[in-house]
Order: C-alpha cells, then structure tokens, then sequence
C-alpha cells in the first residue's frame, strides 16, 4: 500500500492553520498537490496543506482519514469519486469539519448523516439535463442506458430516467448495468452488449469508469454497435479522462462522432489561461497538470482560505477513537456558505444544500480527441456550434436515432408445418434451415430478411399455442416466444388471450370459423320433378295465374287503347263512311288524311288485316313465351301494350335468372343432404361428429364465447393436427372445424366435400413477437409497405391458386325460394301494370284533343269518344249486336 505525506510549510505568522488534501492513490495525486500549492501561493494564503493519499480500500480509506483528523485540519477537501465520498463525508461530518467534495457528482451524497458535505462539482442531475436536451435536440426520442453497476453508474443515471419519465415523446429502450466487482475484460461486457444489440437501440448513453468504456468500446466494435447510424454519448468520467481510452496516445477511427459532457472548469476562461501559463513558465509546472479535478480542488482550498473567519484561530483536537465535535466548525460552515470566491474554473459559491451555484457543462465532441462543440447551463440551456459536430463515420449530417435495417441481427422465427402457411422439405436434415421450408410464410419471411438485411433461422413446433389455466403457461409457438426461444413466429390469429403475454405485428391476412363435411349421395337424384325445387309451390301457382291476369291486361290494353290496332279500326269503322276508311284507319287520330278521296271502304276493313291480332289467345302465347326467350308473332302497337309487355320481360327475365341460378346450387349441391348451417346445429344431431383442433385460435375463442360454442368444443374430437382432421373428414361422417382459408386450400381439390363459412369468430392474422420486442416497429414499417405494393395478396394468391380447385358452394345455401323472398319482384310487376293502365287514359285524353275541331272541344271529344267505345264494349265485346257506323 502506497501512503505518503506531504507537510508543505508556508512563511511563519502568527497563526498557521492546517487544510486536509485527501486524494486516492493514482498518477494524477502529485499533480493535484503541486497545482493547489502554486494557486494558494498565488494568493498569499498562510494555510498549511496537509495531504493524505489512501488505496482504494475502505480501510485504508478510514486509517488515513482518521490521520487527517487528528493531524489538526479545519477543513478537508477531497478529490475522490463519489463512492468514496459517501463514507468520507459522513466520517469528517461526526466531528463538525467542513468537507469539500472537489469532483463528486452523486446528487444523493448529501445526507443527514453528512451535513458538513459541500459539492464543488455540478451534480450528476444536471449532466442528465445536458445529455437530454443534446438527444432533444436532434429528436433521438428512443435510447438505451448502458452503465457500471457501481454508485457511479447506478446513481448517475436516475435523474435521466426521471426525465425520460415525464415527458412522452422519449422512451429508454433498455438498461444494462454489468457487474464490476470481479475481473474485467472485454468479454465481460458481451451479454450486456448483446441485449443492446437485440434492442435495436441506435442512441446509447454510456456512464461508467473511463478504463471500463476503452474495452466496451472495443467490444462494441465487433458486434457492430459503432456503426454509422449509431450515437454514443458518455459521461464526464470518460470524456473527462479521454487519455485512459486511448491507445498509447493514439485513438481508434470508431471513435469518431462520440459525444460527452464534462463540467465546466474555465477552460476558456482568461483567468485560468493566465494561472496556466505562469504555472508553466514561472513555476517550471507540466500543462498536462492542469485538469478538471486539479483545478477544482486549488479552487476549493482558496475557497476556504477566503471564508475562515477570523475567529477561529485554534487548531482542532479530534480523535477517531472519541469522536467529538469541533466547537468552530459549525461557524466555520456558515462562513463558507457566505462567501463567493472569483476562482480559476468559476465562481465559487454554494446555496443553502451546500450544491455550487455554477452549473455549467461542456458538450464534447470526438475528432482525434474530445473537441468542445457547445456548452449547456442551466440558465441558458443547450448550446451547440453545430457546424464543428460529426457524427460517426465522420458524417455532417445526424442519424435518425432508428435503424432501417437489421443488418446484422440473426432471428429464430417459429414455424409450424400446415399447408398452405409452411411446407417443410421432407429430405432436410437440420430443419432449421431456410431452404428447408416453403409456403405463404416462408415466402413473407424471405422478404422480409432480404428487405431488413437479416439472417434467420426455423425453430419448428407440432402447435400454434394454447393456454393451460391450471399452470399458468402457454405451448407451442406461443411458449417459445414468451420463453425466448425464439424471436418471431408466423402467422397466428391475434386474440385478447394472446395479446396478454406477446405483442403482435400489424396484421396481414382476416379469416373466420368455417366447417367442412364429405358430401353424402342425395335423395334428390331419384326426383322427377328436381326442377321445381328452386321455388316454393306457392310461387309456381302464383306464376301461372300472372300468366293468365296479365294476358287479360294485355287484352283489354289492346281494345282500350286508340292506339292498338283494334281500338283504332273499331273507332274507324264505328265512324267512317268515306271512301277512304280503308287507308286513314291506319293513321293516327288527328293526322290530316291527304290521300285520295275513295268509295266508301268500311265493308272491306275486316277483309283487309285483322283487328284481333291481340285476342286473349294471342295474349296468352305471348306473354308465356316471354318464359323462353320468345316475344310471339304479334306484339301490341300501342304504348300501353308496350309498356306492359316490358314490365312482365323484367319480371321474367329476374325471375329466370333466380331460378337458374338456384337450380344450379341444387344441382350442384344435389350430392349433399346436409341441413346444417350453423355450428350450433351440430349440438342438437347425431347424425355427424365434429372437431377442432387444440391449442388454436378457435378452439380458445369458442370457450371464451361459451354457451353452444362452449359445448361444441366440450363435447366435440380435440383433434391433434390439421392431418388429423382431413383424414376425419375423408371417413365420411365427421365435421372438421377450422379457419376458412385452411379448409378452402387443403379440400380445394377435393369436390367430394361441402363447406359451409358461418361468418362466426372473424380474425386477423400477424405474426407474433415477444413482449416489447425491439422489431415491432422496423417489422410493421415493411409490413404496412408490403401491404400497400400488394404483395401480401400476391403471394396468398401465388399458393392459394396452385391445383385445379373445385367449384363448390357452401352447404344451406339453395333454400327453396317462397313468395315473402320474392315479394319485391312482385312489386314490380304491379307497378308496371299500373303504369300502364294509366298510360290508356292518357292515350284516350290525347285522341280526344286530336278529334277537337271548330264544331267539337276537348270534352265534347272526349265524351264522343267515350260514348263509341261504351257502345263498342256492349255491342263488340259482350255480343249483343254488329257494329255499325255511329253518325251524330
């Protein structure tokens, strides 16, 4: 153990009081003595150093504390760190002696038990405020901590964490502390690295011993942490004491970019600059002794000598084998906190805790060495010459705080084999291959690596996962992510249960629950009548009597109307007793007749056409042919007919193609007599068994649902497998239960079966990750990218189109038509019927404006026309006697 003591001897007076120099056992303690002496001889101070060097040991600390004491000291001050410092400071304080911590940041040391404790430096809170607004300002909202496990590093941080906590916008990633008490080496850093690495964190704020940063940095180094988009910021115990990261006086060129703070010591100041170059040429003194710790402890003793009060003018007597407290040491204290020293670092001045007043630090940057880029305080803030910063890899320009890739990183993806999600090569050996497995996964994955630059491996596993209430764990995929086994597993349908114990990447696929049943032969091959099966009895009687009803219409359309043929030769030959008749019957009412004037033709009208080309016969066999395509071989002239006749080819052609299109579900479901449509149907047959399998999604959303669903999987088969469950299906009288797209693919061949969608237990489908995953947010950016290209629809098509397929409609879906289903067609028809008939009375209005003339109105038309086609109805229509012309 190395002790010495300096006793420096100042010129005789009348009083010659003692300080106590208490430094730890470095290179750097002869260097601290040699700058304080000179700067109390600067200042003519008559106090006499006394300084005691300890090991770095407790006791060795307490043996050569407890001989400063009683070597008669008024004030201690003291170089050590802040482990140190804790127990020094509550040693000194049992007996009233002002003890100044020169370099100690710990904002925690001030206690009761130490209340003498005076802190030079500026406390670790605000380097925590320094290190957050420097990530603040360049929006590195997301970091990680990495720190020795010592009060240095513990302490140094809390503040930091504090701050991350009240504001929103920041998020420590994770925090590693690595143990220090035993022997170092690089090594003993990998783990902790390691979950930094996995963490993806690009910001890391490193806060430990400058010896412990130069192998941390090292091993950073190879696992590829000093990167170009990564940032280190360390604290003042390294960037302060850059000589113990170097290499022989040399630096590394990863170096490059780190940022640091230390506090402010004046080293721009014109009054140390002055103080140095007199202790160079004056005193013969090295520049390399003029450093933080040096100049804070010469500030502290002048500190004291300014403040001593006159009154004090005895030496103390104290013993560590009595402790009592110095009688002037309580005055002593108060002086000091009175007074304010213009010192080489600052102004020297303490508040009421016994804190410095000055709290200022300075933000380094590394260029071949710690460069100061701008200062902080916490009057003024952050300040930055940003146009001196680089940036790792000597870039200008700032990373973005997250990475783009992955590059680097090694994943353990879990894996289940089931067709079309996985297919696993059955000649691979080491399935953890990636060239063993193919499918709709293995195809998103080997994207997704190519994309973030990663390497992965296949961790294969017989289930997805499924929940035991009884001990509290999970199997399958889902145990491995939660036991860390592996980091990322394929497509699983995300649920409530799940997302309590692992996160999820956005989702990229939906499903829902669907059946699947061999299809049984029919009865209804042995119908005759198969074809009526579309519609209910009650819509075919109702078919037929439309066919006769609206025959009728047409019928009476026919008569009724001028337009028609019939109403327009009737009138013609109930009026007409020109020549001419013949032709001007052919013309509409009102038209002039310019033709030659002829003998009078009403005898030849019937001979010439016919006027019952729209007989109830005629009308019939038009409006049933509309059922085949057919329009007959007359149709009626007048727009009424028309209208109608356009009204019942609608309601035919809709009609037809409901028919068709139902019959065909029929015949194509002419092979299956099963009933059941809904799942819940299933408990209420013996008929069928049913199944699901276990430990999926399904099964453990039907027992959360309870009730029927509850039951179904209770008392249904816990199949082990999708194999399982195809092999049932093939036996003929077992349901398997399942997601829609699973079934679809593995039966899409197979035309022998039915399926039935119940559009029950939607789902969504993403891969799973392990809780608080670090790839979350680099996985779903690519997600949501892959999704807007298409690609996941892409590659979903890609296998889920391979095969023939079958066209296979879902079971329960050809229910007989009836009339409520087609009621709206029904409407339609009416509506058109309605038209129509109001279409005659308008064509009636607008005959009887054609007929007005000088001698005849509108309503004397009107009725004239009314009063022939009265006469005609009971004359023509009801037989009662011939038509003749009718002259008024």
């Amino acid at each position: 153990m190395k002790v010495f003591l300096f006793l420096v001897l100042l010129p005789t007076t009348v009083l010659s009081l003692k300080i106590g120099l208490f430094l730890e056992d470095s290179d750097i303690a002869e260097s601290i003595v040699d700058v304080s002496q000179y700067a109390l001889d600067q200042i003519g101070s008559t106090l006499e150093i006394v300084t005691r060097v300890y090991s770095k040991t407790y006791t060795s600390l307490l043996e050569q504390l407890c001989a400063l004491l009683e070597d008669g000291v008024v004030a201690v001050v003291s170089a050590s760190g802040s482990t140190f410092t804790a127990v020094e400071a509550q040693v000194v304080s049992q007996f009233d002696v002002p003890y100044i911590a020169a370099v100690a940041t710990n904002p925690y040391l001030k206690t009761e038990e130490s209340d003498f404790l005076l802190l030079m430096a500026p406390s670790d809170i605000y380097q925590c405020q320094a290190i957050f607004d420097l990530m603040k300002q360049y929006n590195w909202y997301d970091f990680t901590v990495m720190a020795s496990a010592d009060d240095r590093g513990i302490n140094g941080m809390v503040y930091l964490q504090y701050l991350v906590s009240r504001d929103s916008d920041f998020s420590i990633i994770d925090v590693q502390h690595f143990d220090v008490s035993k022997g170092i080496n690089e090594e003993s850093f990998m783990s902790e690295l390691q979950e930094i690495k996995n963490s993806l964190a690009r910001i890391i704020v490193l806060n430990c011993a400058a010896k412990y940063a130069k192998l941390i940095f090292n091993a950073a180094k190879r696992m590829g942490l000093m990167e170009d988009d990564f940032v280190w910021i360390v604290s003042d115990s390294i960037a302060g004491d850059q000589e113990k990261i170097s290499y022989s006086g040399s630096y590394p060129s990863y170096y490059e970019g780190i940022f640091g703070t230390v506090p402010s010591y004046g080293q721009d100041s014109a009054t140390l600059t002055s103080f140095t170059d007199r202790y160079i040429l004056g005193h013969g003194g090295s520049s390399s002794n003029i450093m933080m710790s040096s100049v804070l402890v010469a500030d502290a003793l002048a500190m004291i000598h300014t403040s001593l009060p006159s009154n004090v003018n005895t030496e103390p007597s104290l013993s560590c084998s009595s402790p009592a407290a110095w009688s002037d040491g309580q005055s002593f204290l108060n002086s000091i906190f009175g007074a304010t020293y213009e010192g080489l670092s600052s102004t020297v001045d303490f508040n009421d805790e016994g804190v410095s007043k000055s709290t200022s630090y300075d933000i380094m940057n590394f260029r071949s060495g710690f460069q100061k880029v701008g200062s902080w305080s916490s009057s003024s803030g952050l300040e930055l010459q940003t146009e001196n910063i680089v940036f790792a890899g000597g870039s200008e320009n700032p990373p973005s705080g997250y990475g783009s890739t992955l590059s680097g990183y090694h994943l353990r993806i879990g894996v289940v084999q089931e067709p079309p999600i996985a297919f696993l090569n059955q000649s691979c050996v080491d399935t953890t291959k990636p060239s063993c497995w193919t499918g709709w996964n293995p195809d998103i994955i080997a994207k997704l690596a190519v994309e973030l630059n990663f390497t992965y491996e296949f961790i294969e596993n017989l289930r997805y996962g499924g929940y035991d209430s009884e001990t509290g764990t999970w199997n399958g995929m889902i145990g491995d992510i939660i036991d860390k086994t592996t980091d990322l597993t394929m497509a699983l349908a995300i649920n409530t249960e799940r997302s309590t114990f692992i996160d999820f990447t956005h989702s990229f696929f939906e499903d829902q629950a669907s059946f699947i049943v061999m299809s049984p032969t029919t009865e209804s091959s042995a119908n005759a009548f198969f074809f009526l099966l579309p519609f209910d009895i009650t819509v075919w009687v109702s078919v037929i009597a439309l066919v006769t009803v609206v025959s009728m219409i047409m019928t009476c359309l026919s008569k009724l109307s001028p337009y028609g043929k019939y109403g327009a030769k009737m009138y013609a030959l109930q009026t007409c007793e020109c020549e001419g008749c013949l032709e001007r019957r052919d013309h509409k009412p009102g038209k002039k007749y310019s033709g030659e004037e002829k003998a009078c033709a009403v005898d030849k009208a019937e001979e010439a056409d016919s006027i019952d080309d729209m007989s109830f016969y005629n009308s019939l066999f038009v409006i049933g042919t509309g059922f085949v395509g057919q329009g007959g071989e007359t149709l009626p002239s007048a727009p009424s007919g028309r209208f109608l006749v356009f009204s019942w080819w609608l309601f035919v052609m809709i009609l037809t193609s409901m028919y068709t299109a139902n019959l065909t579900a029929h015949l194509t479901l002419e092979r299956s007599t099963i009933s059941i449509s809904e799942m819940t149907e299933l408990l209420d047959q013996d008929t069928y068994t049913w199944g699901v399998i276990k430990d999926r999604n399904l099964e453990s959303m039907m027992r959360r649902r309870g009730g029927d669903f509850a039951e179904l999987v209770e008392y249904g088969v816990a199949l082990e497998s999708l194999r399982e469950g195809i092999k049932g299906v093939a036996e003929g009288t077992f349901i398997f239960i399942d997601e829609s797209s699973v079934l679809s693919y593995n039966f899409k061949d197979d035309c022998s079966v039915t399926q039935t969608d119940t559009g029950k237990f939607s789902n969504e489908w993403a891969f799973g990750l392990q809780m608080n995953s670090p790839y979350k947010d680099i996985i779903n950016t690519k997600f949501l990218q892959f999704r807007e290209e298409g690609y996941f629809t892409e590659v979903w098509d890609k296998w889920y189109s391979t095969g023939t397929g079958c066209s296979r409609e879902t079971a329960g879906s050809n229910t007989m038509f009836d009339i409520p289903i087609l009621a709206g067609l029904f409407y339609i028809l009416g509506i058109g019927i309605m038209c129509s008939l109001f279409l005659v009375i308008l064509e009636t209005i607008h005959a009887a404006i054609a007929d007005m003339n000088k001698s005849r109105g509108f309503w004397a038309s009107l009725g004239h026309r009314l009063r022939l086609k009265r006469r005609e109805i009971v004359q023509e229509w009801c037989g009662r006697s011939s038509v003749s012309p009718l002259v008024e």
